[in-house]
Order: structure tokens, then sequence, then C-alpha cells
């Protein structure tokens, strides 16, 4: 059940990085309707002409696709933009077409709207995911969270990127678990980093009054998390094990 909310964490963030990556892109078009490579195995394209919204994004990752952070992708996602990610207000939709993280196929939707205020670059974020791995085991999960910008906002370079993210989510799979999870400390999650680096969250199953804390520790992406319940003294867990 840890590793399972973790795991499933770490490829919402890719899925997000990817999305983030493909608007940015989008942006940086000056004129035009255009595909282009931004990598080796990614193909983004946009339409319509830049300067009109609604307009639609597909990335496209084709058979697969080892990209920066070395999780492979394959199949497509399409991004539905009302604006420039910026503008308050904006909102996307995002589909997915065989599209699969390493060994799970995915599919669902994605709804962001873009909540700023003055003091700060927000963005509300619902995902409804089915993942299915090679076993045939099927995770459901949705999952409502707020992530803040805090770093690189400054630039359009995705790579200085840092988002603190708060929420919550309710998982269940066909290998017969449900739990839900809380954020009781904000996720940091970077462009840099695989998988979260910082933040605790907080499991609540049927089967135990006492919740599973998840502590990410702040040694930054050191692939470690800290597992502790009730009574029980706090597990170090090396996720590259």
């Amino acid at each position: 059940m840890v590793k399972e909310a973790v795991n499933t964490e770490a490829f919402e963030n890719e899925i997000t990085t990817s999305i983030d990556r493909a608007i940015a892109y989008s942006e940086q078009i000056n004129s035009g309707e255009k595909s282009a490579t931004i990598s080796d195995c990614t193909n983004i394209t946009v339409r319509p002409i830049i300067g009109s919204f609604p307009k639609t994004v597909t990335i496209n990752f084709g058979d697969g696709c080892e990209e920066v952070k070395g999780f492979i992708r394959s199949g497509s996602m399409s991004i539905t933009i009302s604006d420039t990610l910026r503008t308050t207000g904006t909102s996307y939709d995002v589909t997915f077409n065989n599209f699969a993280v390493e060994e799970y196929s995915i599919t669902g939707t994605v709804s962001v709207e873009n909540t700023s205020s003055s003091e700060v670059l927000s963005f509300s974020q619902k995902m409804d995911l089915t993942m299915t791995d090679v076993d045939g085991i099927v995770i459901e999960k949705s999952k409502t969270v707020e992530r803040v910008w805090i770093e690189g906002s400054e630039t359009s370079d995705i790579t200085d990127d840092v988002f603190s993210i708060s929420g919550y989510a309710d998982i269940s799979s066909t290998s017969g678990r449900a739990y839900s999870y809380s954020i009781t400390e904000p996720l940091i999650v970077s462009y840099s980093c695989d998988i979260v680096s910082e933040g605790v969250m907080e499991i609540t199953t049927s089967a135990s009054d006492e919740p599973v804390i998840i502590d990410f520790g702040n040694d930054g992406c050191d692939w470690k998390i800290y597992v502790s319940q009730g009574n029980i003294e706090k597990e170090e867990i090396n996720l590259n094990n």
C-alpha cells in the first residue's frame, strides 16, 4: 500500500511535468500551427494558430520514450486549454490515448484551473485515473490538489520549477486494497527530481484506526521515505531497492 501510494504519486508528477512542458512549449511558438520534437522521442503538436483559443496541445511519446527523469512513457496525451497558462481563470483538460508510464497503462482525465491571486501563482488540479499494471491489477484513483508555484515562475525554463502540493486522494484496487490519503505537510516536487523530495502524507484505511504516516524527509532527492504507524518505530525505506 505504501509503495503503491508513493509510486502512483510519482507517475502523476510525471504526467504533470509532461503537461507543463508541452504548454510551455506551445506558448513559445510565435506563429502558425506547428509540430516539433523537443526531445529525441517526444513530439508536440499545437493547434490551431497561436493566439487563438481554445487550442489543443498533443504530446506523442510513440512506442516508448525515456525522458529526462528516466521514466519510460508511450502513447499520447491531449490538452485542451482555454487561454494562456498564467492567466487567472484559465482551465485545461487532459485525456489519454494508449498512454502508459513504465508498466502501468493509464486512462482517465485531468482537469486544472488557474486559481492565482496577486500574491501567489496557483492551480487547482483534479485527477480521475485508472492505472493497470502488467499483472492486470487495476488501481482507481481520484485526487484533488492545489499546486503552488514556489520557484521558477519568473522564467520560461521549466527545469527550475518547484511546486508545493496540498490536498487528498481516494484509492481502490482490484487487489482488495482501499484507502485514502491526505497531505498533512505540503509535498515539494521539482523538474529535477523523479520523486517527492519533501512533505508528509497520512494514509487511512478501514482496517486500522491508526493512520500510516509517510514522511519524505528533507534531504532532497534521496529516494528515501520514512514510514510509521501508531507506536511502531519509524522505518526507513529506500525506494531504489
